[in-house]
């Protein structure tokens, strides 16, 4: 019972990667499957809550559905040749997933906004008093206008995991960064070689960062996972894929909104010049119905008038703290975003890769400072890791870029180079 939220993330993410991208290899595909699968999940129980559908009916049609499209669009593929280099992916998202694994049977509990804010928000949605309790909720500290796509996800692990428990809620997590790490992985040994693969899969699995934040219930692994999957997709030219992508981000974190913005305004057209005008109207819909949503309900997200004061009084100290991150509990944090930024000169070869640095620039402003711009207090940002678990967002990405990065530096680039 308890692995049925994993399966039916899983399936979910299986039916949307087949149908959309049915060139991939089977690795690639299980890979994309895993990490999109449990954000797929999340945006698909967040619309069932939106249109007020029944969540536990809705769980589990979902989860019989998804498995049998799963299984047609499975059939239907026309996957591209293994090649014998993505092993070297399997290796690493193995080692990922099982030091995942044993931590969430150690310690099966959420810590930080995954208790404060998701799991809280999910009981609220499986008693059927979400917009109850938002009125109630001070906004400020519980946050009742975040998108519902965590709570949604935790309250699905819960309905088909058949019980009320941290363990459940978060078991869909577990399958996000291992997926992210085979997919990456898998697709370098197709495009840079078994060196690039094996950078990717050695600095995906041993980051701590992302082994703190995998499984602890927060949102930014969820959004790291989306982000760099439609990244490495837009550069493979998968454009159905980086669509699926871009529609999830709204409903995982508020940055996800901007991100999402990012990529139907500027990104999406610069890179697949064939984007129609449609699509991103679609996208900036869906970007936009979460906030349609509170309104209609008069759920008033949080705001603060002008600069906040702690900004102005602090700013220089946000400042050390960003420079001086590598000397902090995460190093790696610092260490590999800038190895990220380096491999946008190192790889000027290849516009498409180019093009995928330019977006992690872009991407990573945009966490820095989404938090100081809608008012965040900075005494939040400086104490405990909040800026280790923001940076993380981008991570997967910059350790794709530091993977190349690598591969260049030493003259290890021994694959077939992307046609981008």
């Amino acid at each position: 019972m308890m692995l049925l939220p994993i399966l039916c993330a899983l399936a979910v993410g299986l039916a949307f990667v087949a149908a959309l991208a049915p060139s991939l290899s089977r690795l690639q595909l299980v890979g994309a499957a895993m990490a999109l699968g449990p954000a797929a999940l999340a945006g698909l129980m967040s619309l069932a809550f939106v249109f007020g559908l029944p969540l536990h009916a809705c769980a589990w049609s979902l989860a019989c559905s998804a498995v049998i499209l799963a299984a047609v669009f499975m059939l239907r593929m026309r996957p591209a040749p293994l090649d014998r280099r993505e092993w070297i992916a399997v290796a690493g998202a193995a080692v990922l997933l099982g030091t995942l694994t044993l931590r969430l049977m150690a310690v099966p509990a959420a810590r930080g906004d995954g208790i404060a804010i998701h799991l809280l928000r999910a009981e609220a949605l499986l008693q059927g008093c979400f917009w109850d309790w938002a009125h109630g909720a001070p906004a400020a500290t519980l946050h009742a206008d975040y998108p519902p796509g965590m709570p949604a996800l935790m309250a699905t692990g819960q309905i088909l995991g058949g019980g009320r428990s941290d363990f459940a809620a978060l078991l869909p997590l577990v399958l996000v960064l291992p997926g992210t790490l085979l997919f990456l992985s898998a697709s370098l040994a197709r495009t840079h070689g078994a060196f690039a693969a094996s950078a990717c899969a050695v600095l995906m699995a041993f980051t701590p960062g992302l082994r703190t934040h995998a499984v602890a219930g927060y949102a930014d692994p969820l959004l790291a996972a989306v982000l760099a999957t439609g990244a490495l997709a837009l550069v493979l030219r998968m454009r159905g894929l980086v669509i699926l992508c871009a529609l999830l981000l709204p409903w995982l974190k508020l940055e996800g909104h901007v991100h999402a913005l990012w990529l139907a305004l500027f990104v999406l057209p610069l890179l697949a010049p064939r984007a129609r005008f449609t699509t991103a109207l679609v996208l900036l819909a869906n970007a936009a119905l979460w906030f349609v949503v509170l309104r209609v309900h008069a759920v008033v997200p949080p705001m603060e008038e002008g600069v906040p004061e702690e900004l102005r009084v602090d700013l220089a100290s946000l400042l050390q703290q960003v420079l001086v991150l590598g000397f902090t509990p995460h190093p790696m944090l610092a260490v590999l975003p800038g190895l990220g930024i380096l491999a946008a000169f190192l790889l000027i070869r290849d516009a498409g890769w180019k093009k995928l640095a330019a977006l992690f620039l872009l991407l990573t402003t945009s966490v820095v400072l989404l938090p100081l711009l809608r008012g965040t207090a900075l005494q939040a940002m400086l104490t405990g890791d909040t800026l280790h678990r923001i940076f993380t967002q981008t991570l997967p990405l910059a350790i794709l870029l530091a993977a190349l990065a690598a591969s260049r530096i030493f003259g290890r680039d021994d694959g077939t180079q992307s046609t981008v």
